[in-house]
């Protein structure tokens, strides 16, 4: 059985109190809570986002966390 990362739990958390009235976050928000540019979020993680939803809160932070 395959174990979460370390930081994976607090980092969900994290987003959720930034984002606590969403389940999906488009890729403007995403680079501003990594803190990078949109171009940046775009790059790494671009098989990630979902047309017109965006990235899970859980998927982000699992990549956040590899």
């Amino acid at each position: 059985m395959a174990r979460e990362k370390a930081d994976y739990r607090p980092m969900v958390e994290q987003l959720n109190e930034r984002f606590p009235d969403k389940e999906f976050l488009k890729p403007d928000e995403a680079a501003q809570f990594i803190g990078c540019s949109r171009r940046t979020v775009d790059r790494k993680f671009k098989g990630s986002f979902i047309k017109g939803l965006g990235i899970s809160k859980c998927t982000l932070a699992r990549l956040l966390c590899s």
